[in-house]
């Protein structure tokens, strides 16, 4: 399949790429399929989840433990339910980047991270019951700091 997005151009991609948000994202309840573009390395740290329902809606992610030392969390019984996880191993972390014009600006969202069921391609958005901050500077925390 292809669909024409709005920051990235033409993207091919499989049924079997398709990650389903039961539940959607905090403000796009209607977008329940997305696929992930792009892959995360050391060099860009950065991918994107694009919506298949709606292809105006795309968000920056990352992986929150490159850049937030002491980021730990247990999921709710509720959460593991949604996402149907049995084993660790399947789950994928993940968290929705805001990129300022100034770089040094951007943050992440440590407060609700978007969990992934690799083996099932289930996700959710998850509001953490822990104190983390909605916006944690990407580059200002970096050194010497905790969440």
């Amino acid at each position: 399949m292809r669909i024409e997005t709005e920051y990235m151009g033409a993207v091919e991609y499989s049924e079997e790429e398709i990650i389903q948000f039961p539940n959607g994202i905090y403000g796009f309840p209607e977008s329940n399929r997305y696929i992930i573009v792009g892959t995360l390395t050391a060099e860009f740290p950065f991918i994107w989840l694009q919506s298949v329902d709606e292809l105006d809606v795309s968000f920056v992610l990352t992986n929150p433990f490159l850049f937030a030392d002491h980021y730990d969390f247990e999921l709710s019984e509720s959460a593991l339910a949604t996402l149907k996880l049995a084993n660790v191993e399947d789950v994928e972390v993940l968290t929705t980047v805001i990129v300022k014009e100034e770089i040094q600006e951007s943050t992440i969202n440590l407060k609700s991270p978007i969990v992934v069921n690799r083996k099932d391609r289930l996700a959710a958005q998850i509001v953490l019951d822990e104190d983390y901050p909605f916006k944690y500077f990407l580059f200002k925390n970096k050194e010497g700091s905790s969440c």
